[in-house]
């Protein structure tokens, strides 16, 4: 399937790939424990906190969605 091009996005989008440059993933300590008293779950090596999820506070997250104004025709179904 080609891609859609959106000239109003072009320039936020536009730029040179980084080659040979590849950021490891950040990793913590290993065998670390919850800190919550009496929680014995042991923290994945990428869990930056103290607390394991069941005990740490909780963190909303904002998810944004584009909705297109009209919805494009799908030419693949109408030729069926």
């Amino acid at each position: 399937m080609p891609q859609r091009h959106r000239p109003e996005l072009s320039e936020a989008v536009s730029g040179e790939r980084l080659v040979g440059y590849r950021r490891s993933t950040r990793t913590f300590a290993r065998d670390r424990v919850c800190g919550f008293g009496g929680c014995t779950t042991k923290l994945s090596i990428y869990n930056s906190g103290r607390l394991c999820a069941v005990h740490a506070p909780y963190r909303s997250i904002t998810v944004t969605l584009a909705i297109a104004a009209e919805p494009e025709p799908l030419d693949e179904l109408a030729a069926s």
